[in-house]
């Protein structure tokens, strides 16, 4: 859809160009017609058509103060002047407003339609430009949301690994002088989930734009009714509360009150390490949690919860994992037995630590089944986890059913792996095919891809191929009688006769020959 604003006080050129435009720009859908440069101006607004074609010279708003004020309107317009003055001074003015594009009056026909046709590609360069423009602010946005959602889960686990992996980002090598963890926590009645979404990117917005201009921090959306917040203590203040106390004025401010939305927002205690940024978060997220008010409230972590001495069971976990990926139960849910039992030995008879702790394991493996390609819905089962018994149960569930899954999608992976080969067996049987070319062919090795298409198909590959190929020259030897068998001993793979010869009898009991002269005598066939 392109449009066009034809400006001149002659309606004879108005009519002219209106009637050029007809016969050889079909391109140019929309026209509209200016008898000045007010008229122009007042259009332009209303309709922000794409090409202008404008006269200089008219009586009131002359065309130089309509360029000026319509490019405040839509500077992106191809403005072309159409004057009777040939005069410099004039020239030089409009084209200091980014004009292109000088035609005298008389207007030649064929230089006006090459110029609409620059304007019209012009146009189209400016839509692609800020097309590409458009994806690549979208693509640059999506690698920020993806790299500081890993980085989150870095600190939320406190994963000394994956936090090595990511020093080199800026998001994390920032963090050298301290910070906190913060949670926004939303709460809404169930028909105002619409609401709370929108107000809920609002204000992820608001609240990342907050953090960028402090200096750094990540902001992340890793959870759908919360904001998790780390602030970096960028400046370097060393007056840890004061610098705190302003960061949490702020953000309240941020955040102001919603109707029918309540809104908790937790505190962790400042911290001068990346590896307690998982202490900051628990503590934070543990805050927020508290039954909300009709209001916004503010609730810092309690100091007798924080137990220094305690650590992430870090080698647990991975033991727990290493056991998963062997697809054994009783060593993954031993493993996670002494993972709990460690948790609960720290805690002190404090079910909100045991609930938290759980919760970092239980986020991680919810990863770790996105990152196996499993049903992703589990999160939304932990999201309704209230209770360290059913955080417990559940994180149980979800080990025996990860691995159940695993297993589920190598049967699956096996079995269309097994359908590639004997598919590439049918459509190659005339060539050559080694073990080792069809192991290639489906990524495994000859060991293992000789175990699984036994215990898939009952055969040896040697065997499947045989046996396929001595069903194709039976087939040809049936039916096609013109052909020689020697022609036939080449067309299933085999390069020496002798040899054929021999398998195929070892598979019939017959030589070619003999079947084939039993099939013109009509006798049985083996």
């Amino acid at each position: 859809m392109n449009s066009l604003l034809v400006v001149d006080d002659e309606p004879i050129m108005r009519k002219a160009i209106l009637s050029i435009i007809d016969q050889y720009v079909p391109e140019i859908n929309t026209v509209y017609e200016a008898e000045s440069g007010k008229r122009a101006i007042e259009i332009s607004e209303q309709q922000r058509p794409d090409i202008i074609c404008m006269d200089i010279k008219m009586p009131g708003v002359d065309g130089t103060t309509a360029i000026r004020e319509i490019r405040k309107t839509i500077p992106d317009a191809v403005i072309i002047i159409i004057s009777a003055f040939d005069e410099f001074q004039t020239a030089a003015a409009v084209m200091q407003l980014g004009i292109k594009t000088y035609l005298l009056k008389p207007l030649d026909r064929n230089e006006f339609l090459h110029a609409i046709h620059t304007a019209l590609e012009e146009k189209e360069r400016l839509k692609n430009r800020r097309q590409s423009e458009l994806e690549l602010h979208e693509c640059v946005s999506e690698l920020r949301d993806v790299l500081e959602n890993e980085i989150t889960y870095a600190f939320i686990m406190g994963d000394d690994a994956r936090l090595a992996r990511l020093q080199y980002f800026d998001k994390v090598n920032e963090f050298s002088n301290g910070g906190v963890a913060i949670t926004i926590r939303l709460f809404c009645d169930a028909g105002e989930t619409y609401v709370m979404k929108s107000f809920y990117g609002w204000l992820s917005h608001r609240v990342r734009h907050y953090v960028d201009e402090q200096g750094g921090g990540i902001v992340s959306n890793i959870f759908e009714d919360r904001i998790i917040i780390f602030i970096y203590n960028a400046s370097g203040d060393t007056n840890y509360e004061q610098w705190l106390d302003e960061r949490i004025a702020a953000i309240t401010a941020l955040v102001g009150e919603k109707d029918s939305i309540k809104i908790n927002i937790g505190i962790g205690p400042y911290v001068e390490s990346l590896q307690e940024l998982n202490t900051s978060y628990y503590f934070a997220s543990q805050a927020s949690r508290r039954e909300p008010l009709n209001s916004v409230q503010v609730i810092r972590y309690e100091s007798d919860f924080f137990e220094t001495t305690y650590k992430y069971p870090l080698a647990l976990e991975k033991e727990i994992y290493k056991a998963i990926e062997r697809e054994d139960v009783t060593a993954a849910l031993e493993a996670y037995e002494s993972l709990f039992a460690y948790i609960v030995t720290y805690a002190h008879g404090k079910n909100r630590f045991i609930y938290h702790q759980l919760l970092i394991f239980d986020i991680g493996l919810v990863r770790y089944r996105i990152e196996k390609h499993l049903d992703d819905t589990a999160h939304r089962s932990l999201q309704e986890m209230d209770d360290t018994v059913a955080m417990n149960k559940w994180s149980q569930y979800c080990i025996e059913q990860t691995i159940d899954d695993l297993n589920s999608m190598k049967e699956t992976f096996s079995n269309n792996l097994i359908e590639d080969a004997i598919l590439f067996i049918r459509e190659n049987y005339g060539s050559p095919i080694s073990l080792d070319d069809i192991s290639q062919k489906v990524n495994l090795s000859s060991f293992y891809f000789t175990k699984l298409f036994k215990a898939k198909t009952g055969q040896t590959f040697v065997e499947y191929l045989t046996n396929y190929r001595m069903d194709v020259a039976k087939d040809l030897l049936r039916n096609h009688l013109d052909l020689k068998i020697k022609d036939i001993c080449s067309m299933v793979g085999y390069s020496d006769y002798k040899y054929f010869c021999k398998r195929f009898r070892s598979s019939t009991g017959d030589t070619p020959a003999g079947y084939r002269d039993h099939i013109d005598r009509s006798e049985p066939l083996h």
